[in-house]
């Protein structure tokens, strides 16, 4: 099969420069802080420039994707809204905030997004600096139970979304690998995500090659002995 000219990249390639930001939002826990620096580490050790930065997303994009997704859902269940009372918890949420959500509230909206994904596109898709690859925690915390609730304090600050990182991709398309790079207080594996410019997949997979293999990932914490093995 031939893929035309313009279409994603999958072809892995090292990066060139990594710009690393510990934050998109709020404080971070200690744990989560130590393995962004193991991280920037291992990229440095394999010859990547490394370049720490604050303040790259300039507004907190958390309830415009909520608006979005939740409007874009309702908007796709509208034909089984007779079968709306049968959703729960957060799927119920969703739709019920989605279907109030106005033409006014989604333009709103879609201009956040515009604003993040400009933001982002500034970092990885640098003229003067090609294969440049982003880089931050997937999540300001560590690991909380499947139960919820979602945790709202990292470090020092109290931010409702601190566990949230990964919408800010989601919003805007930019391809992104999480990879682990160090272990929360609990044991629980903390990943990195790595952000290319759209339909550059290939280059967020070859970080993540490159990662893994300047850092190899064990199979579980020291002293740790899964399911008494």
């Amino acid at each position: 099969m031939s893929i035309p000219s313009g279409a994603i990249d999958l072809q892995p390639r090292r990066p060139r420069r990594v710009i690393a930001t510990p934050t998109f939002r709020a404080d971070v826990d200690a744990d989560v802080r130590r393995a962004f620096d193991a991280a920037c580490a291992s990229f440095e050790a394999a010859g990547v420039e490394v370049v720490q930065r604050s303040g790259l997303v300039p507004t907190d994009a958390t309830l415009a994707w909520f608006t979005i997704a939740s409007a874009d859902l309702a908007h796709a269940l509208e034909p089984h809204r007779n079968r709306w009372e049968e959703a729960e918890d957060s799927l119920a949420l969703m739709l019920g905030f989605g279907a109030a959500v106005t033409t006014a509230d989604y333009l709103a909206a879609d201009d956040t997004r515009w604003l993040l994904s400009a933001a982002i596109d500034a970092v990885v898709c640098d003229p003067e600096a090609p294969d440049t690859i982003l880089m931050s925690p997937v999540t300001n915390v560590g690991s909380w139970g499947p139960e919820g609730p979602l945790p709202t304090r990292a470090g020092s600050t109290d931010d409702l979304a601190i566990a949230t990182n990964t919408t800010d991709l989601n919003m805007t398309g930019h391809p992104a690998v999480s990879v682990p790079t160090g272990f929360d207080d609990h044991g629980v594996p903390i990943g990195m995500q790595l952000v290319s410019a759209r339909y550059d997949d290939g280059l967020a997979l070859g970080a993540a090659a490159l990662l893994e293999e300047v850092a190899p990932w064990p199979l579980h914490p020291a002293g740790y002995s899964p399911f008494g093995l």
